[in-house]
């Protein structure tokens, strides 16, 4: 129930009145912010627009649902720029989209290679900028930490396999020990005395980590000190843990297709899998780098790339959606599923709950 009301709420922003209202609210605290009929007749145009294509999406198939998207993505982008920079006489001007895709064409099918380059400017660093700014109007923590040093993402390339670990909803955060509070280890030895197991060494890489940096964060995770040893060599590292593992240990077998409440995924190892899961604090991704991004930042990123395939490059587009069992076509089918919710949600944290 008070999830349909703050939506409805959200809707209502639809009417010019009713937006120029919450502008006010918005701006209550700086007197020289005062909105004009072209800043709220577009707040609410941005909003009804985001519903419609929103709502149109859902009756379209997966050939053409990410164009509409990735456009509802953009009018909540234009609308979180009106809310904070009411004075700008720019932010209702067609921007170019700040971002691109490195290569035109996937190659040999290698989809989560392909990489997403920030531009320097146009409607991405704007939004970025908009979120921080609208933040620190509200003076409230709804949302996350947005990148303070936006000049560092300015050229930054991210593949589409960087993005999805940044995604709660994929395997790939699941797998990703420095984003979660989750490793997925291969397990070699079970008796009284303890439990051992390893993992390649060449994930610190894929993480970001140094030996020191990794060491610190899964020693910060252990709160119920159950290593009791953490070995290395040039291939691996070796875990030894206590015995009484029960209720931190989840069993996975190997090469099975799971089904989890948001993405599919195979567990592709040649050896028993298990999962060790921690109960500390979880670290930003990747912590070399500070990097954070929301997730409507990567869902318009995401959905971009997919559209940009869609709309220009049919014959790349059809192969990758040809098989619908591939784990390709699922994730992009599940992430489409979740752009709905995901938009709304922050809707609501940067424009109702404030």
């Amino acid at each position: 129930m008070e999830e349909n009301l703050k939506l409805s709420q959200l809707w209502l922003l639809e009417n010019p009145l009713l937006a120029k209202k919450k502008l006010c609210e918005l701006h209550q605290l700086n007197e020289d912010c005062k909105p004009t009929y072209e800043n709220y007749y577009e707040l609410a145009t941005s909003i009804r627009q985001m519903r419609a294509l929103l709502n149109d999406a859902k009756s379209c198939s997966i050939r053409t649902r990410p164009i509409l998207l990735y456009y509802a993505s953009v009018q909540l982008a234009k609308a979180t720029i009106i809310c904070s920079q009411l004075n700008s006489a720019n932010h209702h001007l067609t921007q170019k989209h700040g971002v691109s895709i490195q290569s035109k064409k996937i190659v040999n099918g290698k989809y989560l290679e392909e990489r997403i380059r920030i531009e320097k400017q146009g409607t991405l660093i704007t939004w970025l900028q908009a979120i921080s700014t609208l933040k620190h109007i509200q003076y409230s923590d709804v949302s996350e930490t947005t990148p303070t040093q936006l000049n560092s993402l300015r050229g930054l390339q991210l593949s589409i396999k960087d993005l999805w670990t940044m995604l709660p909803e994929s395997e790939l955060y699941e797998r990703t020990g420095s984003l979660t509070r989750k490793i997925y280890v291969d397990k070699l030895e079970i008796s009284k005395e303890r439990t051992m197991f390893t993992l390649p060494r060449i994930l610190l890489a894929q993480w970001g980590l140094t030996i020191d940096q990794f060491e610190e964060w899964i020693r910060c995770q252990d709160i119920h000190h159950i290593l009791t040893n953490i070995r290395y060599n040039d291939n691996k590292i070796t875990l030894d843990l206590g015995t009484n593992l029960h209720s931190i240990l989840h069993f996975k077998p190997s090469s099975h297709l799971f089904l989890q409440n948001n993405f599919h995924y195979f567990n592709n190892y040649n050896h028993n899998t298990c999962m060790i899961a921690f109960n500390g604090p979880q670290l930003p991704w990747p912590l070399s780098n500070e990097l954070y991004l929301q997730e409507p930042i990567i869902y318009y990123m995401l959905l971009f790339h997919l559209s940009m395939l869609s709309r220009y490059y049919p014959l790349e587009w059809l192969d990758l959606i040809a098989d619908d069992t591939s784990i390709d076509y699922m994730s992009i089918e599940l992430l489409c599923n979740h752009t709905e919710s995901v938009l709304i949600r922050y809707a609501i944290e940067w424009f109702i709950l404030n």
